[in-house]
């Protein structure tokens, strides 16, 4: 089994900092300083070199020091495994609107190549969010988690982006053809219950972890359970659904969009794109 250890981090022309190298090769590392000395900054360029995305602003160039063009992080990956220790080096520059990511010395060409080599999870005071603010703050934080777990959940969030998108093209028409509709609303429905399916898991899965912590520091008699509700009725069969929403045609072509999605707003949809070389384009937003 290998583990991975960010060892080091450089930084060139990225917010307060003109150049600049942390060593950050030891189990714990405490950041400490006056305001403004930017510590921050040092964690959201951690933060950029597995998601390729800040926490703090939705563009890229916001990010550049003032009065440069570019910025550039540098990050030094050790693989220990049994036998031998790997080092990976990870090339991360930005100009202009492109962007460009390196791995040892090879252009990586999706968000699944990067998440092999260095991931990262943030806690910062925005997280209180999950309790505060509405159930999608909570979907966005149960999807990036499965990224995570399991990088191949990209794959499914494109596909299910796929299905949307050929949906609402279909409905964009004057004249619908229902047979087409049929196939399409159907394929969506199933996609979507495979999602809630995959948050379903996790979350049990995160249920049992905070129990046993619970249970090994607090008190074995105190016990939480998550549960995922969806909306509309999804948790029905998709012929018990369309007959409790015998309207849904009729209110989708007077929309002219997918009411169906079932506000599935992904942090993903965000920032997921076909390859790198389309992401580094700052067309989208939250």
């Amino acid at each position: 089994m290998k583990q991975l250890q960010l060892a080091s981090i450089q930084l060139k022309d990225f917010r307060c900092f003109n150049q600049m190298t942390v060593d950050l090769d030891s189990p714990i590392v405490l950041i400490c300083g006056s305001n403004g000395t930017g510590k921050t900054s040092l964690l959201e360029a951690l933060y950029y070199g597995c998601y390729l995305r800040s926490f703090r602003t939705h563009l890229a160039r916001d990010l550049i020091a003032l009065e440069k063009e570019s910025f550039f992080i540098k990050l030094l990956v050790r693989e220990n495994m049994v036998d031998n220790v790997v080092d990976h080096t990870i090339n991360i520059g930005f100009t202009g609107s492109k962007r460009r990511v390196i791995i040892d010395n090879k252009p990586i060409i999706s968000y699944k190549d990067l998440l092999t080599h260095y991931r990262i999870v943030s806690l910062t005071e925005d997280d209180l969010k999950l309790i505060q603010d509405g159930p999608e703050e909570r979907r966005t934080f149960l999807d990036q988690a499965l990224l995570l777990d399991d990088a191949s959940f990209l794959i499914t969030m494109r596909e299910y982006r796929i299905v949307v998108e050929n949906r609402n093209a279909l409905l964009q028409k004057e004249v619908i053809d229902k047979e087409s509709y049929g196939i399409w609303t159907k394929k969506l429905w199933e996609m979507t219950h495979e999602i809630q399916k995959m948050r379903g898991r996790l979350l049990q899965h995160i249920e049992g972890e905070v129990n046993s912590m619970l249970h090994a520091h607090v008190d074995q008699h105190i016990t939480i359970s998550l549960t995922y509700q969806a909306k509309k009725h999804s948790d029905l069969s998709f012929e018990a659904f369309l007959d409790k929403n015998p309207e849904l045609l009729k209110q989708e072509m007077y929309f002219k969009r997918s009411l169906l999605v079932l506000m599935l707003m992904i942090f993903l949809s965000h920032w997921q794109a076909k390859s790198l070389g389309h992401m580094g384009h700052e067309g989208s937003k939250k």
